[in-house]
């Protein structure tokens, strides 16, 4: 599949090669700055079930990371070009705070909700205890990220889980 692809249609792909007695062995070719977390663990699960069937790896002449790097590591074989750029393994999560540019406007927001998280808002500035929740959150994707990580690729050194790119023979160190 080349292009613009949501997870489903990967997923459909990597069945269809995983029950098909024509295919021997999957490639994923991935060219991907990663993406949105929901959807990605789910993905790895099915490729990593195909990687029990048939021999598999992920390849990638461009970049591979975050998500993308997330599902590619689950082949248990990461290869790549020495121009290509992997990793990027962590979590992030923006959260524009536009709370002073709407008071710079002379708009107020007030936020009546039903519990102390419901009512987050980008309009609102944060509480310290808000922020502190977001970034329970962010670790705890994390954490996953870097178990599933781990699961799949023998050696890899837990160093890495910082968030940098590397070139393929960064990576391979």
């Amino acid at each position: 599949v080349e292009g613009v692809v949501c997870m489903e249609d990967i997923e459909r792909d990597v069945i269809y090669a995983m029950e098909s007695p024509e295919v021997e062995r999957v490639v994923l070719y991935i060219d991907s700055p990663g993406g949105m977390y929901n959807g990605t663990p789910e993905l790895a699960e099915v490729v990593a079930k195909c990687k029990e069937r048939k021999p598999m790896a992920a390849f990638t002449a461009g970049t591979m990371a975050s998500a993308a790097y997330y599902v590619g590591s689950a082949t248990g074989n990461v290869m790549s070009t020495s121009s290509a750029s992997t990793g990027s393994i962590g979590v992030v999560l923006m959260w524009p705070d536009v709370s002073k540019a709407m008071e710079d406007e002379g708009i107020k927001i007030k936020v009546f909700s039903s519990g102390e998280y419901k009512g987050m808002t980008p309009e609102v500035e944060l509480t310290d205890k808000q922020s502190e929740y977001m970034q329970q959150r962010v670790m705890s994707l994390a954490d996953d990220f870097y178990s599933h990580v781990m699961g799949q690729r023998a050696g890899v050194n837990a160093a890495a889980f910082d968030g940098r790119v590397f070139m393929a023979k960064e990576a391979l160190e």
